[in-house]
């Protein structure tokens, strides 16, 4: 995907709309100026596998539907917005959208979204992996043998990096992970998580941190 012009139009790598079966295979979006992949409410049973993706708006990935698999994707360097752009908000790896039920997320690289590549004028949150509702509960996601790099300290108490922040989560299992961030994993967020299960994740961080702003392994 060729880079367009981010005064004027905002561009998605891959659309994924309503459809059952579909597979995004080993493709590599660059500059894109909005999301890499987005697999639409409607969707059922998609495989995205070995993807790279690369400086693009936002978040890597955002996932709705149903029963999607989602693995061996490099994603990296998203940005809050570019230059010149109305978008803002976070920079982050992989969302999660409207509930969805049977997502199985495993053995992707999400990396290097750091503090020192966004453009100036925002305050983002960068998080691998992210839910986006609240009063709703989103049930049954596996995500499991991931490697999440960030080596980075927090700026503020709201400009911090997260493996994971989610709220609305319902039987999820996050397992064999490998999370270097400032915060492991966040269940703070506005909305409900239950059932949760974490276990058998290695979580990596940095002794010459400054003890500010909340850094943590997991927060329940």
């Amino acid at each position: 995907l060729s880079e367009q012009n981010a005064n004027t139009s905002s561009y998605y790598g891959v659309i994924i709309i309503t459809k059952t079966g579909t597979q995004v295979l080993n493709n590599t979006i660059q500059n894109s100026t909005h999301l890499g992949i987005s697999v639409w409410p409607g969707s059922s049973y998609a495989t995205v596998s070995g993807n790279t993706i690369k400086t693009v708006i936002e978040t890597g990935m955002n996932i709705d539907g149903d029963n999607h698999l989602i693995e061996n994707n490099d994603i990296s360097d998203t940005r809050w917005s570019y230059l010149g752009s109305s978008l803002s908000g976070d920079a982050n790896g992989i969302t999660i959208g409207k509930p969805t039920t049977g997502i199985v997320i495993r053995r992707n690289y999400i990396y290097d979204i750091l503090f020192a590549n966004q453009p100036p004028g925002g305050a983002p949150h960068i998080d691998a992996f992210q839910t986006n509702f609240e009063d709703t509960l989103s049930s049954g996601t596996i995500i499991e043998q991931n490697r999440i790099s960030f080596p980075q300290e927090a700026k503020s108490g709201t400009e911090s990096s997260s493996g994971f922040m989610l709220s609305g989560a319902s039987n999820w299992i996050i397992r064999n992970n490998i999370i270097e961030s400032w915060v492991g994993v966040w269940t703070g967020s506005s909305g409900i998580n239950q059932s949760m299960k974490i276990y058998n994740d290695t979580f990596i961080s940095n002794i010459d941190w400054v003890n500010r702003y909340w850094g943590s392994g997991i927060s329940l």
